[in-house]
């Protein structure tokens, strides 16, 4: 749960490894995001979505994006979300998608 995943983000920050460190905050947003439909949330995966952008690491870009756009759609912002996941990297999602239901996990 929550507290393996702040150990776990706790390591990966006093070793200094970027990658570990997204890849813990990111785990993290999406559970603190569950059940959300604040601002803070959708700010907080944005974040991340960039930052994995950036780093070419597309998991993790996709996964924000389907999470952000989870959080706008409980929050009724739906136009807000149909951009989340239609925005410029829109393909790239949808293939995401395809792929992580392929693979039977879930978004």
């Amino acid at each position: 749960g929550r507290a393996r995943l702040q150990e776990a983000l706790r390591v990966a920050s006093d070793q200094k490894d970027e990658m570990l460190v997204l890849s813990a905050r990111v785990n993290l947003a999406r559970l603190d995001a569950r059940d959300a439909t604040s601002q803070t949330e959708i700010d907080e995966l944005k974040e991340l979505a960039e930052k994995a952008d950036a780093l070419g690491l597309k998991y993790y870009w996709a996964e924000c994006s389907i999470s952000t756009a989870s959080v706008l759609l409980r929050a009724k912002r739906y136009p807000e979300a149909e951009e989340a996941l239609d925005g410029p990297e829109g393909e790239e999602l949808e293939r995401a998608r395809k792929e992580t239901a392929e693979r039977g996990a879930k978004p």
